[in-house]
């Protein structure tokens, strides 16, 4: 398969990068003892802002195109958080669950310094990005290779776990609830978000750098620029 040709040339030094961000990544998510819904509501924040910090590198495209592809954006995490909300409740609480009693619940528990310091640290890490870009030979290039592909994967990642949540983790929950080692379902979700994402960072790798060069002078499919 081309796929996993295309796997087995990622360079050992980026495969091992990809490999240590996504371990931290899973450590900080436990560690921290974010839930789930919470961790995903701060992903789409992300997305967010990273399409808010891209507007300054397209300015031709104009205000009005941007602020739609916003709202677009927008809209497609909502909806998105919606299964997510859905799907958690389910692995939680069965499948009669409810979806907002449920996710309500995980928040009330919450440690809300711990929600400010990721936030802050989303903010901050993209701010930085932004600067390093803005101060860079090719500003375009170098947010592309920094932020945009990142992004993809991970709203790629965000999109099939609406789907793992339902087909995946409930099937993995109930089973092992049956053979009498019930799981955390933060713990189960988190884990396979973040492998999930792992594997849409290594297929995101796959992407050469003339691709990346031609996404990075216009990564919208709808016009030039």
């Amino acid at each position: 398969m081309k796929l996993i040709d295309d796997l087995r040339r990622i360079p050992p030094g980026v495969a091992l990068q990809i490999l240590l961000a996504h371990g931290m990544l899973l450590f900080a998510s436990l560690h921290g003892g974010l839930p789930y819904v919470v961790l995903q509501g701060l992903i789409a924040l992300e997305l967010v802002l990273l399409n808010v910090a891209t507007v300054p590198f397209y300015p031709e495209r104009g205000l009005l195109r941007h602020v739609a592809d916003l709202v677009k954006m927008s809209a497609l995490l909502a909806f998105l958080l919606l299964f997510v909300c859905i799907s958690y409740a389910i692995v939680a609480g069965g499948e009669h669950a409810d979806p907002i009693a449920t996710t309500m619940a995980r928040w009330h528990d919450l440690r809300r310094a711990g929600v400010a310091w990721a936030a802050g640290y989303i903010v901050v890490s993209l701010v930085l990005s932004l600067l390093a870009a803005i101060s860079s030979p090719d500003p375009r290039l170098t947010w592309m290779n920094n932020n945009l592909a990142a992004g993809g994967s991970t709203f790629v990642a965000m999109l099939f776990m609406a789907f793992v949540g339902f087909f995946g983790a409930r099937p993995m929950a109930a089973a092992l609830e049956y053979l009498g080692a019930p799981s955390d379902p933060d713990v189960l979700m988190i884990s396979l978000m973040v492998g999930l994402r792992f594997f849409t960072a290594l297929v995101a790798a796959t992407i050469s750098r003339t691709e990346v060069e031609a996404m990075a002078r216009n990564p919208y499919v709808d016009g030039p620029g």
